[in-house]
Formats: C-alpha cells, structure tokens, sequence
C-alpha cells in the first residue's frame, strides 16, 4: 500500500492541505494514519473519500448534509433508504440550478445574436431583472 503525505495527496485531488485538513477536523474524512512525528499520511481508499467529498461540495451539498450522508454511510447498509433520499435531493437542486443556467445562456445567446459583431452593447439593450425576477 503506497501511503502519501498530506502535499502529495492535496495536489492529486485538486486541493489545498488546509482543506484536507479541514475536512478531517470537521469529520468529512475519518482520521488519518499519522507516521511517527505526527505528520498526516494518505492511502488510496482515503484518496477516494476525499474525492468524493470533494465531488459533492461541487455540487453545492451542504456541510452538514454532506456529514449527515457520510455518518450514515458509516453505519452501513442499514441506511441506504436515508443515503438515497439525500442523493436524490440533490440531483434535483443540480437539475433545478442546470435548468436556471440553460435559461440564462439562452437569455444572453439572444442579446448575443441581436448585437452586430463590429459593436458593443449599448446599455439599453440590456434586460434589467427586477426583485420578482420580472423583465424590467
């Protein structure tokens, strides 16, 4: 089993240390295998639950419902009903914020396309969105 130190394992999941750090001090990774002066070292297995918490704050899962879905991954199959009901909650958040972002491109492709290429936008050609998300 290769084992790596904290630097090592922060740059191959994309992270800083003070993240790894974090995640473990919050309880999103379990505790990590120490060598003799103390210093924190990084197995594959660990590699995949921290890219997995990684993945998930990607999507915007909250801290604490991301610590509620590990704490009940721990505890085995016994709560796989609770663990999908989470995961099933956001992809739904991620289709809902996909559908917002498709509709937003859409907007812009539009004053994209009304605009000629040799000029800018002029300000009145910009749509204002008022506090109910109304044209304005």
């Amino acid at each position: 089993m290769t084992l790596m130190s904290v630097g090592v394992a922060a740059e191959l999941c994309g992270v800083s240390p003070n993240a790894l750090r974090f995640y473990e001090r919050v309880g999103l990774l379990e505790p990590v295998r120490r060598d003799g002066a103390g210093r924190r070292l990084y197995d594959e297995e660990t590699l995949a639950s921290i890219r997995f918490v990684i993945l998930m704050r990607d999507t915007g899962m909250p801290l604490r419902v991301l610590h509620e879905y590990l704490g009940l991954a721990r505890q085995g199959e016994r709560t796989a009903g609770r663990r999908r009901q989470i995961l099933e909650e956001q992809r739904l958040r991620l289709r809902r914020q996909r559908t917002r972002i498709d509709d937003c491109l859409t907007a812009i492709d539009g004053k994209i396309d009304e605009c000629p290429r040799s000029t800018t936008i002029r300000s009145s050609q910009l749509v204002t969105t008022t506090s109910t998300g109304e044209s304005a």
